[in-house]
């Protein structure tokens, strides 16, 4: 395997500080888009239940800080919460994927806005386009959308029954009644999507016997993704590497142990962007730039 150039997850700048003290007042599940000369950003920020994901905005990046051009609030699209979200410009159009709770069924579901503009997006008219119904699962969020040319790639964390799905908290993910996997779907316009299922699921043990939701691509075959080995561990992910396979599907190499103590990572090419978890349970957004190699063997 070519070295694999990745971060100090104790280390990089802070972006964006947690909004509060204490376990649950986050800031972070970023995304990063390059359009019409401005380096975009998104990220989530979030308060201790019942009030949960509140908000998603829009920034522009301007070398270590953000510019804050636009916020999405959960209660402008009736949702009880909000997730990662992933801008993809398309064309002269950017298109916004939201992970938001459905009020009805407390199931997480894909959302989808279009703009022209980042401040540009009507958040009172979301366009589900992927949902627990859609693709058999029992709940589907936290898009990581790739450009592949004529078509666009999607992964998400998909919920799959492990058990009797338990709904009442709004987030099953937590629950110890799913298994959190990898999903994939395929889309030539953006907004029908095809859905193909899990490509990369957790092991029966190990750290990552819980979940294994790809977080973002560091090359054409590899990827990072978030694991835990129990239900209990939500929100305190760690990050393992995944090798894509034959037909799509991707394959652990980090079977041991995690790679990096961080969770939702973005990586634009240039400079990694994660949510960091502070000593009092809070988490902020930070980045840096690629200064740790590991290559073949040390995944072993």
């Amino acid at each position: 395997m070519t070295p694999l150039r990745l971060f100090d997850p104790t280390a990089g700048t802070l972006l964006v500080p947690a909004p509060g003290e204490g376990d649950g007042w986050w800031a972070g599940a970023p995304s990063r888009a390059d359009w019409r000369g401005l380096r975009l950003i998104t990220y989530r920020l979030r308060a201790p239940r019942p009030r949960r994901g509140y908000a998603v905005r829009i920034g522009r990046l301007d070398r270590d800080r953000i510019v804050d051009l636009y916020e999405i609030s959960a209660s402008q699209i009736a949702s009880p919460s909000l997730e990662r979200a992933c801008l993809v410009p398309r064309g002269e159009r950017l298109l916004l994927y939201l992970s938001s709770v459905d009020r009805g069924d407390g199931r997480w579901r894909i959302d989808l806005l279009t703009a022209d503009e980042p401040a540009g997006f009507d958040p009172m008219s979301p366009r589900t386009v992927l949902s627990a119904v859609s693709t058999g699962t029992e709940g589907v969020k936290d898009p990581v959308v790739v450009d592949s040319g004529d078509e666009l790639v999607m992964y998400t964390s998909v919920a799959l029954r492990a058990g009797a799905p338990d709904h009442g908290t709004g987030d099953v993910f937590g629950t110890g009644s799913v298994r959190s996997a990898t999903g994939m779907a395929r889309s030539r316009d953006g907004v029908t999507w095809q859905w193909l299922g899990p490509v990369l699921e957790p092991p029966s043990d190990g750290w990552d016997a819980y979940e294994t939701r790809i977080s973002c691509l560091v090359s054409d075959d590899l990827a990072l993704y978030d694991g835990i080995a129990r239900a209990e561990d939500n929100y305190r992910e760690r990050t393992g590497i995944a090798r894509r396979g034959h037909e799509g599907r991707w394959t652990r190499l980090t079977t041991a142990a995690p790679a990096l103590a961080a969770r939702y990572v973005a990586f634009d090419g240039d400079r990694f962007f994660w949510e960091h978890e502070l000593p009092d349970g809070s988490h902020e957004l930070r980045v840096a730039a690629p200064d740790i190699t590991l290559d073949a063997a040390t995944l072993r």
